[in-house]
């Protein structure tokens, strides 16, 4: 029954992402689940603002405007860099902050030009598997990285994908 609610329904599929991220988010604040490269072992502390969980790696934004990440860093995707960021989002193997001052720092692997952020501003983001992507100040989505992303129709306008 749950697999044909979300075949037919949008609104169904985006509830359940977003409970899985509170459950991914819950296993790296602390809760059960596999713990291979200790990405679920917490940071204590620190109070956090947001929580962005990677493949084998986890991120904490702390309130301090700090970012902190535990797990996995084979390619350096934990190893967050030093300053003050209003956001982070954690990927497969490399992680992004957004600064306050709108533009993007990533750290990790780079072999598809993830890590390569076109020189913006940039009010969200956002990293999966070999691709980064951005909202723009000016409302546009940017994406780079793998060279299969392909924006809608409706959002290619704004910003297209950047192909390496």
């Amino acid at each position: 029954m749950l697999d044909r609610l979300l075949r037919q329904d949008r609104r169904a599929r985006l509830v359940f992402a977003a409970l899985a991220a509170l459950l991914l988010a819950g296993f790296a604040l602390g809760g059960s689940g596999g713990n291979g490269w200790e990405q679920a072992a917490a940071q204590g502390g620190d109070r956090v603002a947001a929580v962005s969980a990677g493949w084998a790696h986890t991120c904490a934004l702390l309130e301090t405007g700090e970012v902190t990440c535990w797990g996995d860093d084979s390619r350096g995707q934990a190893d967050a860099p030093a300053g003050r960021f209003s956001a982070v989002s954690a990927g497969w193997h490399h992680s992004c902050g957004l600064r306050e001052s709108g533009e993007l720092e990533c750290w990790g692997e780079n072999e598809y030009g993830q890590m390569d952020a076109p020189s913006e501003r940039f009010t969200q983001v956002s990293v999966g598997d070999g691709c980064t992507c951005g909202l723009t100040e000016a409302g546009g989505v940017r994406c780079w990285g793998v060279t299969t992303i392909r924006l809608p129709p409706s959002l290619g306008r704004v910003g297209a994908a950047v192909d390496r």
